[in-house]
């Protein structure tokens, strides 16, 4: 089985993003059990979640977990998406995007090298998800070069933790 934290960390905060911008979001059952989730994941490794077998559900497979979070939280807003724009036609894929886009103002980014959606570093820290650029903490203050972050400040100020990753 798979586990809920992550997932509902990133629903919660699309959720709070969403009210700020008058967009409600319905509350969302998670399946881990789903055997066709299961069969296309096995197919393809890009398969990781997907919507429409009951109302307000995600599928997910417990793969999911595995990912970092720019990963997971695109694949979780995408699938929001689709419940939130109702498309699940010929070209679902897209409308999930474009209606995250319209609505959330929100960028759904795909890596060219596994085709898994993904938001950037600026969409996470609207969200509330990254208060500080991902790279920030490893490429300046674990090489102990010169930091503005408040944080990375904090950190540097005491030696046992300086090569702790954030």
């Amino acid at each position: 089985m798979g586990s809920n934290d992550k997932v509902l960390r990133v629903i919660r905060a699309v959720r709070a993003y969403a009210a700020t911008r008058g967009v409600t979001v319905p509350a969302v059952k998670l399946r881990w059990d789903c055997t066709l989730a299961r069969k296309a994941h096995a197919s393809s490794k890009r398969f990781l979640a997907h919507t429409f077998h009951a109302k307000n559900t995600i599928c997910l497979v417990p793969a999911i977990n595995k990912l970092p979070l720019p990963k997971l939280a695109g694949i979780v807003v995408h699938e929001l998406g689709h419940i939130l724009s109702g498309v699940h036609v010929h070209g679902a894929e897209p409308a999930a995007d474009e209606w995250v886009r319209e609505h959330l103002d929100l960028d759904i980014l795909y890596d060219s090298k596994d085709s898994l959606e993904y938001l950037d570093d600026g969409t996470l820290r609207r969200l509330r998800l990254l208060e500080f650029p991902s790279s920030l903490w490893l490429t300046r203050c674990w090489q102990g070069k010169t930091c503005e972050s408040r944080h990375c400040q904090a950190q540097s100020r005491s030696p046992s933790r300086r090569l702790t990753a954030a």
